[in-house]
C-alpha cells in the first residue's frame, strides 16, 4: 500500500476510532459526578446509576450520530 492510500484510509477511520474512547469518557465522568453526589448526600447508589444511564444514552447517541455521518460521507464519495 502506498502512503497516499494509507492516509486516505486513516482519514476515513479517524472519527470512528474515537467513538469507544468518547463513550467510556462520558460514562466515566458522569459516573464520578454521580458517585460524588451520592457520597455527599448519602443517597448511594441512586445518582450513580442515574448518571451512568444518562452517560450511556448520551454516548450511544454520539456513537450513532458519528456512524451515520461517516456512512453519509462514504455514500457521497461513492456517488461521485
Amino acid at each position: 500500500m502506498s502512503l497516499e492510500s494509507n492516509r486516505k484510509i486513516l482519514n476515513q477511520l479517524g472519527p470512528l476510532m474515537n467513538i469507544g474512547i468518547e463513550l467510556v469518557a462520558i460514562m466515566g465522568v458522569l459516573g464520578l459526578v454521580g458517585w460524588y453526589i451520592d457520597n455527599s448526600f448519602g443517597t448511594s447508589p441512586v445518582w450513580l446509576a442515574v448518571f451512568l444511564v444518562v452517560g450511556a444514552v448520551g454516548g450511544m447517541y454520539r456513537f450513532i450520530r458519528t456512524a451515520l455521518k461517516a456512512d453519509i460521507q462514504k455514500s457521497d464519495k461513492e456517488d461521485n
